[in-house]
């Protein structure tokens, strides 16, 4: 009887996952870095966030990464933050795909088992988020085109509009 309790409420968890919405808090471990500390949602507080679940293989994650790199050195670190989690590959292959990008600002985390992907619902690469500086989801987009990233690169403007009004408008550095 417990363990089917145990199951039954496991089940449960696991499914609140899956329905992941705009709105709803975003799950907090987003993997380990190159040292093996834990990366979470909870360190940007305060930034926009931008999510990527990547593989080495995935022909559209290798195109979409140099794209969120140069997004992230145009804008600093001071308002977002990109993390570029990869599922299931070892750390020679992560770091041989990482060390292309020049002047790399992204922050590269592992998810080993792919349990991060499954609490985010990740089915198919890329996968990406975006999280307000609240910790909230406000978007979500799965797949790569060269027209998507507009519509990325507006839904950050409109978020940090939202919580940083005229955070745009200063010259970057300035608070």
């Amino acid at each position: 009887m417990i363990r089917s309790l145990s199951l039954f409420l496991m089940l449960i968890s696991t499914s609140a996952f899956a329905d992941l919405s705009e709105g709803q808090p975003a799950p907090n471990l987003l993997g380990k870095d190159v040292k093996g500390n834990p990366v979470t949602v909870d360190a940007f507080r305060g930034k926009v966030l931008v999510v990527t679940f990547w593989a080495s293989w995935c022909g559209p994650c290798r195109k979409e990464l140099p794209a969120l790199n140069a997004l992230q050195n145009a804008v600093g670190t001071e308002l977002i933050q990109v993390v570029a989690i990869n599922s299931k590959e070892d750390p020679k292959t992560i770091n041989g795909i990482m060390r292309q990008m020049k002047d790399r600002q992204i922050i590269s985390s592992q998810d080993r088992t792919g349990a991060i992907g499954d609490t985010y619902d990740v089915q198919a690469f890329p996968n990406l988020w975006i999280i307000n500086p609240s910790g909230n989801i406000v978007f979500h987009k799965v797949g790569y085109g060269e027209d998507s990233l507009k519509g990325i690169a507006q839904k950050i403007i409109e978020v940090l509009h939202e919580y940083n009004p005229g955070a745009l408008n200063r010259p970057a550095g300035e608070s």
